[in-house]
């Protein structure tokens, strides 16, 4: 089958919108962890470009109709659902609708790595970030150096502890997941194995936020049932699967910013009510009662 110079120049055009795109999304997330107003330009950009491509267009369409960016989709109109009735004032209700509109981004996302090599490109390009991240927040934290950030805490370089956490999370469980790859070589096994365990020594150490934790512990479980139900259980897959959780667990129990952290959460929630002013946990105590 032959091919016009036209239909070959389109579909060359083409194939530029995507990579374009797909260069976009990575640069807005790398962006997200450190420059707020620069993932803003990104995604006003991917999103006009995919607004100009037909191709595009087409694969977001497809994409809405998969269970998971359905079911995410469903989960962003439960959020403005309950804003309606919700005690908040308008422009907190309006913060919640902007700070959630991300959810809006996973159809994208979907359309546009559905090639194994991007994605991996993808994923390589978050656990080499997070990485950084977690280097540069040793340094401060050993240092005492505080990053110019909106609240300055020592060790933290992403945005805000929560963040910090939850991408450093992700981050380890993208590494080593990557690592048990059997396509993986052994200096790449090595490295990402290093990168991992740096990521989650960081949570356990030095970030603070209690989201990281709990972000940690899901994508352990996410590992443990990835190994063990995937294929033929074995041994060695059993044993990892106990090895792997029983680390993260050990190391949240032995790590004295973790009990302290995890014993002000509760503290928070047992005293909610009596407490003159609003607590971090207090504070989802009353929009967990209000939800119900």
């Amino acid at each position: 089958m032959t091919h016009s110079p036209i239909s070959m120049i389109a579909f060359a055009s083409s194939s530029r919108a995507l990579n374009a795109a797909r260069w976009l999304m990575i640069a807005m997330v790398v962006a997200l962890l450190v420059s707020p107003p620069v993932a803003n330009l990104a995604q006003l950009l991917l999103v006009l470009l995919v607004l100009a491509s037909s191709e595009l267009r087409g694969r977001v369409v497809q994409a809405c109709r998969q269970p998971l960016v359905m079911g995410a989709l469903a989960f962003y109109l439960v959020i403005i659902i309950g804003a309606f009735y919700s005690i908040g004032s308008q422009s907190e209700v309006l913060s919640m609708w902007e700070g959630w509109r991300k959810l809006l981004l996973l159809p994208l996302g979907v359309a546009l790595y559905d090639d194994t090599r991007w994605k991996l490109r993808f994923v390589q390009v978050l656990v080499g970030a997070s990485t950084i991240g977690a280097l540069l927040s040793y340094f401060g934290w050993f240092t005492h150096t505080a990053f110019p950030l909106p609240d300055p805490e020592l060790g933290v370089v992403i945005r805000n502890h929560a963040t910090q956490g939850m991408v450093f999370g992700v981050a380890a469980f993208a590494a080593a997941t990557l690592a048990l790859r059997p396509e993986s070589g052994t200096a790449a096994r090595l490295v990402l194995g290093v990168c991992a365990l740096l990521l989650v020594a960081n949570i356990v150490l030095i970030t603070s936020g209690r989201s990281g934790y709990i972000v940690l512990l899901a994508c352990s479980l996410a590992l443990v049932a990835g190994r063990l139900f995937h294929g033929r259980v074995t041994v060695k897959s059993v044993l990892f699967a106990v090895g792997a959780l029983g680390l993260v667990v050990a190391l949240l129990a032995t790590s004295s910013l973790a009990r302290q952290r995890i014993t002000q959460a509760l503290d928070e929630m047992q005293t909610y009510e009596q407490e003159q002013t609003l607590t971090s946990m207090g504070l989802r105590m009353f929009y967990w009662k209000n939800t119900a």
